[in-house]
């Protein structure tokens, strides 16, 4: 293709705007605000991917209009301009500041990376569907090791595998499998293959 999808801050607002390459020259559509459009307001965090199976720009980011929810814009490409979705929440129980996001080619899905204040560290996979996303299953990074606080989330097709960094001092890496299954909590006793039982989920307390 050749069109490319530029964000930016401008005067404090979030901006957005589909760029024409011609030759060694390049054109720019009219910019779309993200601020007065979708409140979004952390102009510094601007982490967008490009899902090349749904042909799509996906954009995720604290919503400091709805309490700082980790949230999902869709972006559709049409020319020199690009149209957006609804948002989508994609964890209700979280709040979180920035989010890192790189796309998994081996399962046509976006792995996101953020810090949220309940369970630390995760890895949060979502799949684009339409012009919307669909929440996934929510990784959490042991002992909150690693963060992609800038940003700093990639996925590494050849061993099907996630790499956050972080950028503190001294800095730190992680690998990740995404396919892994999520961890959901401790059992008291024993359970059974296809048996119903009782977890207490991470952060809980068994009471029982």
């Amino acid at each position: 293709t050749d069109r490319v999808v530029v964000f930016y801050v401008n005067s404090g607002s979030s901006k957005c705007a589909v760029g024409t390459v011609s030759g060694t020259s390049i054109s720019f559509g009219t910019a779309i605000d993200l601020t007065s459009t979708h409140g979004f307001t952390r102009g510094s965090t601007l982490h967008p991917v490009y899902d090349t199976n749904a042909n799509k720009v996906v954009f995720a980011f604290s919503d400091a209009s709805n309490n700082n929810l980790p949230t999902v814009l869709v972006g559709t490409v049409s020319g020199t301009t690009i149209s957006f979705g609804n948002p989508t929440v994609i964890n209700t129980l979280e709040t979180c500041s920035e989010i890192g996001a790189t796309f998994n080619s081996d399962n046509n899905t976006v792995e996101l990376n953020y810090l949220g204040d309940v369970s630390g560290s995760v890895i949060q996979t979502i799949k684009v569907s339409g012009t919307v996303v669909l929440a996934g299953p929510i990784r959490k990074i042991p002992n909150s090791q690693v963060t992609g606080s800038s940003g700093d989330v990639t996925y590494d097709p050849d061993t099907s595998r996630v790499i956050v960094l972080n950028s503190s001092n001294p800095p730190g890496a992680m690998v990740i499998n995404p396919s892994a299954p999520a961890y959901v909590g401790v059992a008291k006793d024993s359970i059974s293959n296809g048996a119903a039982g009782k977890v207490t989920v991470a952060g809980g307390i068994n009471e029982s």
